[in-house]
């Protein structure tokens, strides 16, 4: 599937921020040809539209946004008076509504954050006092703490929750960064990963399944990055390179949207990336282990195939992480399996269907007579 073109943002901006609620996309604050702006924006993917929401009370950008419970955490920035400011602002859906929040212990703009377990970890940013900094807010009791802080000092980062731990990659320590930092809330410490083969900043993140996907950063690179096996892969680069966008990860599908093109504008760009990988293999009868054609072979993302005469199929442009697929066929047990489909990769899935147990209804008749007996029973074996 790939990258495709989807309707851009009525407001071009760069340096916004974005979460998902609900299927739904927000995307907030930033920089425009107006100067630093509140606007909130919310995108549908499955009508392709947007539609404007309520504003943030406060008009800022390079500010971080993470999603706890069914509300947006807007957080830090630059505001309109170009002041660090260290303003927290959550955003209800359900009311389409703000409220004021805590505010952060240290102002900043330019940096990261994540949610792991409804905490939301704000990391990284500028000025270089804050630059290393890890604060975690706590929604139910509006509360922050310090946390252990970055390894590697820097801005212009992004991050990523993957299986409960936050990876911070990317940046500006003093030049483009490929580092990769793991932080472990439940332990409270860091831990280096593989870096990243492109070194940039300005960069944006989404995590699909459990690959964490870094995209644009001066540039049109998307690189994933896999943490069961501390490696990375490229991937097919966005249509538009770019710095300072964000972006959000609805139903296995990262949207990037605005930010800086190569031509130093402000765009309204959405491009939206979906992985895919490959699913094969071969369907026999369980009984005789026979081939089976004709078995209809579908996955829950909506792509689907028939087996050949060998019994053989292939499903492509599977979308990664964990899908059912199903065989069916006339005479057979139905049967699903839930399975990982690697990006890029393919995953081989052989099955053995069972035939159904057939009922059988009639008559018995007497053998020589030809009449019809009632009372008598009769057992039938095999399928």
């Amino acid at each position: 599937m790939g990258w495709v073109t989807r309707a851009p943002m009525p407001t071009a901006r760069s340096n916004l921020a974005a979460g998902v609620i609900n299927g739904i996309l927000y995307a907030v604050g930033g920089i425009s040809t107006s100067g630093r702006i509140a606007v909130n924006e919310a995108y549908d993917p499955t009508t392709n539209t947007w539609v404007s929401r309520a504003a943030m009370p406060t008009a800022r950008s390079g500010l971080a946004a993470g999603v706890a419970g069914n509300y947006i955490y807007a957080v830090g920035g630059i505001d309109t008076t170009l002041a660090h400011t260290a303003v927290n602002e959550s955003y209800d859906p359900s009311t389409n509504t703000w409220a004021s929040r805590t505010s952060m212990p240290t102002a900043r703009y330019n940096f990261a954050a994540g949610v792991v377990d409804s905490i939301l970890y704000a990391v990284g940013g500028t000025p270089s006092s804050a630059s290393s900094v890890n604060e975690a807010y706590n929604p139910s009791t509006n509360t922050w703490v310090s946390r252990a802080a970055m390894p590697t000092a820097r801005s212009g980062l992004a991050a990523g929750v993957i299986n409960g731990l936050l990876y911070a990659v990317g940046g500006n320590p003093s030049s483009a960064s490929s580092v990769n930092e793991a932080y472990n809330p439940s332990t409270n410490t860091w831990a280096s990963r593989a870096a990243m083969p492109t070194g940039r900043s300005a960069l944006a993140a989404g995590v699909i399944g459990s690959y964490l996907y870094v995209v644009g950063g001066d540039s049109d690179v998307n690189e994933s990055y896999d943490p069961s096996t501390d490696t990375w892969a490229s991937r097919a680069a966005m249509p538009t390179g770019r710095s300072a966008l964000a972006a959000g990860v609805v139903d296995s599908t990262l949207y990037a949207v605005g930010g800086i093109n190569a031509s130093s504008q402000r765009t309204a760009v959405n491009e939206a990336y979906t992985p895919t990988g490959t699913v094969t293999g071969t369907v026999r009868n369980a009984t005789t282990l026979a081939p089976l054609s004709d078995v209809s072979v579908t996955s829950d993302d909506g792509q689907a195939t028939t087996t050949g005469l060998d019994g053989s199929y292939t499903l492509t442009e599977v979308t990664v992480g964990t899908r059912t697929i199903t065989f069916s066929r006339s005479g057979y047990n139905p049967q699903a399996h839930i399975i990982t489909v690697p990006e890029g990769g393919t995953y081989t899935l052989n099955v053995d269907l069972v035939p159904a147990v057939q009922d059988v209804s009639g008559t018995i008749s007497d053998a020589i007579s030809g009449t019809f007996t009632p009372g008598p029973q009769a057992t039938l074996t095999g399928s």
